[in-house]
């Protein structure tokens, strides 16, 4: 049956192909089409029933340039898809640039984390100390515990960070070893060693937490002795990263870790974000130029156990996951590794990223049985033979009272 272009609309076209239509059908098709607002651009009336479908798209498509300003199309539909185009470009743009322009949140009362200290870096250390210029200095692996500062028995730091701890990211301890442990994580990174003597870190009695414990500098933060280990103390160093571990709770059980960063090289702990990225993501405020990363983007705690500590990650908790914002941030900009990372862990409950942190060196200076599990893991790969530390240029020693002015 006859009937104009516009009977190829959805649940139409099928009935143009075999020529069987409603009533209802045949009257809408009996109105002349118009392809936009404007008289210029011609009605089409030409009987398209006895083509099939792909002719049939493919003259109206040739057809419905008719009349128009001669680029093929109609010129006021061709201005009006534009107009429409960029005006969701903007709405979008104005979204994005409100979220990511406003002033990051402060952490709320439900804050666990270092108490502010007024007039210095929150969650330390000073600037003036971290402008140091600092340089690469390389110890012996076997006999670490001359060069660690860890705390030691006695000290005003809690038992459970006396020591010297193996950062086993790649599940070669007895430990992660063990069925019953249920190792998992996607991959291990070149920092191997953790120790909590004060000097930079200071413990807070008020907060309960050892801040700020530096991932790039000071004998506190050990890594591999290889390209991997300078790329990753750099890297730390550029974002400025720091952490701090608090315990949750009066026994002494729990850690909440937080980790602060640089607000212009905002990082995913070694991943680089930017500013913007980093406050779609719900990074707080940390004064002076800084931002918390915050724990709906990266919870990381500790749970504590005979042997060390459980160090469990959520990669973004419940709030960020039902947010179309972040989960639109963290889907379209994170970086390739992030992404990677979101991947694994983001729809997983919480702990099924964890990793062992095994003490290898007690309090009192004593080597546990996992010392020996350490070497030999450490030793066969490129720089085993040693540990890579980046020093500053003034000594611990010299720092350890101005530190006690950044978290006490």
């Amino acid at each position: 049956p006859p009937g104009p272009s516009h009977d190829l609309q959805p649940g139409i076209a099928a009935d143009v192909a075999t020529g069987a239509r409603t009533e209802g059908q045949r009257a809408w098709a009996a109105v002349p089409m118009r392809f936009c607002c404007s008289s210029s651009c011609a009605p089409l009336s030409k009987n398209y029933a006895h083509l099939d479908l792909e002719e049939s798209a493919r003259e109206l498509n040739k057809k419905s340039g008719e009349g128009d300003d001669g680029g093929g199309r109609c010129g006021c539909c061709t201005m009006r898809c534009c107009l429409v185009f960029w005006l969701v470009i903007a709405v979008i743009f104005g979204i994005l640039t409100y979220f990511a322009t406003r002033p990051p949140d402060l952490p709320g009362k439900d804050w666990i984390g270092p108490d502010r200290v007024p007039g210095e870096l929150w969650g330390g250390p000073t600037l003036e100390w971290i402008d140091q210029d600092f340089y690469t200095t390389i110890v012996p692996a076997d006999g670490i515990e001359k060069s660690m500062n860890y705390a030691k028995s006695g000290s005003n730091v809690p038992e459970g960070l006396h020591g010297v701890f193996w950062i086993d990211q790649y599940g070669a301890s007895s430990v992660a070893k063990d069925p019953s442990y249920g190792f998992k994580w996607p991959g291990g990174s070149a920092e191997m060693l953790a120790a909590f003597g004060e000097g930079v870190p200071t413990y807070q009695n008020t907060s309960k937490c050892m801040t700020p414990v530096p991932m790039w500098y000071g004998p506190n933060w050990g890594c591999q002795a290889n390209n991997a280990g300078e790329y990753l103390a750099e890297s730390h160093q550029e974002y400025r990263n720091v952490l701090s571990f608090c315990f949750m709770d009066e026994s002494m059980q729990s850690i909440q870790l937080q980790l602060k960063s640089l607000a212009e090289t905002a990082a995913w702990g070694p991943i680089p974000l930017g500013p913007y990225v980093a406050r779609l993501l719900g990074y707080l405020d940390a004064g002076d130029g800084y931002y918390w990363t915050g724990n709906g983007a990266l919870n990381m705690t500790m749970i504590k156990h005979s042997w060390g500590w459980d160090r469990k990650t959520m990669i973004f908790g419940q709030q960020q996951r039902s947010s179309w914002l972040s989960r639109w941030a963290a889907g379209e900009l994170l970086p390739g590794p992030a992404k990677n990372l979101l991947k694994e862990g983001a729809e997983k409950p919480f702990g099924e990223g964890h990793y062992p942190v095994v003490k290898i060196v007690d309090g009192a200076g004593r080597r546990t049985k996992y010392y020996a599990e350490w070497l030999d893991w450490l030793i066969p790969r490129k720089g085993g033979q040693n540990v890579s530390m980046r020093m500053p240029s003034t000594s611990i020693a010299s720092h350890a009272v101005a530190a006690k002015s950044v978290a006490v």
